[in-house]
């Protein structure tokens, strides 16, 4: 009881500092393709591949989308306790962009469920195109996620996730510094397991970016909300020595 009552409060507390006296709307819909390889360690530890193409605003022709490919390793010290690195690069319009993360996160019960509580700290480096009125720039990122999952029967369960990010700016001035979370997830997995090796997901997400607006008077906050449809898949290569 008193778990469920730290993430109720917990969330409240993030839509509350996130969302005051603020113009809110929804931009375009979009399609994420997620797919991933993952390679078995001893003591079930891996390597990991994973890929990803994200599409939006289906009114435009060509489509807007944008791609990256993320490489790291996942420690697992024990049945509940996970650390992992791993480096992303993203190729963006006009921009590429690199990240370096560094995570945990642990496992327990909670009536019966999954329930997963994580850190993350990212470093961004965005590198521009040739472009004389561009710079290069550094930022920080941290997130906290909540999560809860069951698998029902052999095969069919779900994840549930909760994540807020926060970026700061080694810049003296960011409009990243004047909002509690920039950056909010909540979504929802469906998968379907086949096998040892197969993992495939369906994904229903809400997404919601918030700005602080400065070039207008009076200043303002903007909230950008986004619902997302994806599907996942990861292929885990076993290692037999963990059998």
């Amino acid at each position: 009881m008193k778990q469920i009552l730290f993430i109720l409060f917990a969330i409240a507390t993030f839509y509350a500092q996130a969302q005051t006296k603020t113009e809110s709307n929804y931009t375009p819909a979009a399609f994420w393709l997620t797919p991933r390889i993952e390679f078995e360690l001893k003591d079930s530890s891996a390597l990991f591949l994973e890929t990803n193409l994200r599409y939006t605003d289906f009114n435009n022709k060509p489509l807007n989308y944008r791609s990256y490919a993320e490489l790291g390793y996942e420690h697992v010290l024990n049945s509940s306790l996970h650390f992992g690195t791993s480096i992303k690069g993203i190729r963006l319009t006009g921009k590429n962009e690199i990240y370096f993360k560094l995570y945990a996160f642990h496992q327990s019960k909670l009536f019966k469920q999954n329930f997963r509580k994580g850190l993350y700290l990212e470093y961004l480096n965005e590198l521009p195109d040739d472009n004389m009125y561009s710079v290069e720039q550094n930022y920080i990122r941290w997130s906290v996620e909540f999560g809860l999952s069951k698998t029902f029967t052999k095969h069919i369960g779900y994840d549930l996730t909760f994540r807020p990010f926060q970026q700061l700016s080694f810049r003296e001035s960011s409009h990243f510094d004047d909002r509690w979370f920039d950056l909010m997830r909540l979504s929802l997995e469906m998968y379907y397991l086949v096998g040892k090796n197969h993992r495939l997901a369906v994904l229903f997400m809400k997404e919601s970016v918030y700005y602080w607006v400065s070039a207008a008077t009076p200043n303002y906050n903007l909230n950008q909300h986004r619902l997302v449809l994806g599907i996942n898949y990861t292929y885990r290569f076993k290692n037999n020595d963990n059998n």
